[in-house]
């Protein structure tokens, strides 16, 4: 093993998973964890930051794919999901208060 690579063998031999994917899968899942309650709650952010977000985000979905770090992969686009659903919810209340008025 080299120093460069350290490797976690998960349950088959054949599989090996980067501790850098074990790394950024858990960093993403805290970032997910603390999203929830901004998509729980009643505030959420501007629109056009949530897609800006969700946007990049997905991006780097395809970065972390095209370096098989499958787990960061799934969990960014959980992330990138949870920015979409601001951003959805957002336009929902702004329409919503243009036709209460």
């Amino acid at each position: 093993m080299s120093p460069q690579s350290l490797y976690l063998v998960c349950y088959n031999k054949w599989m090996y998973y980067h501790w850098q994917d074990i790394v950024l899968t858990i960093c993403i899942f805290v970032f997910n964890l603390a999203l929830i309650p901004s998509v729980l709650g009643k505030s959420k952010p501007e629109v056009s930051t949530s897609i800006v977000t969700a946007t990049f985000l997905t991006l780097t979905v395809v970065v972390y794919i095209s370096l098989s770090l499958w787990f960061s992969a799934t969990m960014q686009a959980i992330n990138a999901s949870l920015w979409t659903a601001l951003a959805i919810q957002k336009m929902k209340q702004t329409k919503l208060k243009k036709h209460k008025r």
